[in-house]
């Protein structure tokens, strides 16, 4: 081999060493931005209590969509 074509594979080894080092250092702050589905950049959200069969039931008591007695009874069986 002549010492032109050494040179060569010396700086194609080099280019291909900072595209690898390069791609890590991207991947891994892509992944510390993004998460594995996580948001980790605010405060935690309080959990969904719309969804509560009590709270729903409050909420269909309150607007007139269930009597008293019904309202009574459903919260019985729910707890």
């Amino acid at each position: 081999m002549e010492m032109m074509n050494v040179g060569l594979l010396v700086l194609l080894a080099l280019f291909l060493f900072v595209l690898v080092v390069a791609g890590i250092v991207f991947a891994g702050v892509w992944y510390m931005r993004r998460g594995p589905g996580l948001n980790m950049g605010g405060p935690p959200t309080p959990p969904d209590t719309d969804n509560d069969p009590l709270q729903v039931l409050r909420r269909r008591y309150a607007q007139g969509e269930i009597s008293r007695e019904e309202y009574e009874r459903m919260r019985e069986e729910l707890r």
